[in-house]
């Protein structure tokens, strides 16, 4: 399953404001915004990408002027999925009703089914009752978007 995500520039990654770095390679995010513009795979209309390898090809490209990492630490606090190349719903949205999952380490999802049967025109925001704790990778994963399908993924965190 392919398909790619892209962390988009510095304007919009706020991880460089309050972010310290842990002992093992690890970010402690003391509050962030991880804005990700996402294209479905181009035969299964699916995603699965690693959050954390996104950030480092971005760090490689030299769009993100902050350390590799290998973990996220923190809670979620809210997520904002909108449809569409960089988040404009008139160009290649999803189709109606795709789902998205933001998986840790173990495969469960983090946004516990909340982002399910999403709106192909509209943005969604869930915001969880209680902040998610987060202290791994998470794990994009996208299905029923259609093939070649676009969209932006919004995800606050914080301590």
């Amino acid at each position: 399953m392919a398909g790619s995500a892209l962390i988009v520039s510095t304007d919009n990654l706020y991880m460089d404001v309050r972010l310290n770095r842990g002992n093992r390679g690890d970010i402690r995010v003391g509050g962030c915004i991880l804005t990700l513009d996402w294209t479905s795979d181009s035969s299964s209309g699916d995603l699965d990408l690693s959050i954390v390898d996104a950030y480092n090809t971005a760090v490689l490209a030299g769009d993100v002027h902050l350390p590799f990492v290998t973990k996220i630490h923190g809670k979620i606090i809210s997520v904002e999925t909108i449809p569409g190349e960089e988040g404009d719903p008139a160009e290649t949205p999803p189709s109606a009703d795709y789902d998205i999952k933001l998986k840790d380490a173990y495969s469960y999802d983090l946004a516990g089914a909340n982002l399910q049967d999403l709106s192909n025109t509209d943005a969604e925001m869930w915001i969880p009752t209680t902040p998610v704790p987060v202290s791994s990778d998470i794990t994009l994963f996208i299905e029923n978007a259609g093939n070649s399908k676009k969209g932006r993924i919004i995800i606050t965190l914080t301590e």
